[in-house]
């Protein structure tokens, strides 16, 4: 077991509300208010395949951008605080 005493008391606390906040499930919201980032991402993502500037290994920039895009417009800005909060729970 670890000893805790070479932690202080803000440590601890931290780490708690860490935990308290990863365990917390973000809700989808009702209605996507903005789509215009998802509209955009898959557009430049569309034009980048038949561009000539054309490379296979760039292309999960665009997935990802289109992912957060997605992402953020279902569950809000918020949402990246409680995936990375999550990401550290699971090691």
């Amino acid at each position: 077991m670890n000893d805790l005493s070479k932690y202080t008391d803000d440590d601890l606390r931290k780490e708690l509300e860490r935990r308290e906040f990863s365990r917390m499930k973000p809700t989808m919201i009702e209605e996507a208010v903005n789509v215009r980032r998802i509209r955009e991402s898959c557009k430049q993502y569309i034009e980048f395949l038949y561009s000539d500037e054309y490379h296979e290994d760039e292309i999960g920039d665009y997935r990802n951008d289109i992912f957060e895009a997605v992402m953020e417009t279902m569950y809000g800005l918020d949402v990246w605080d409680y995936i990375n909060a999550r990401k550290w729970d699971n090691k």
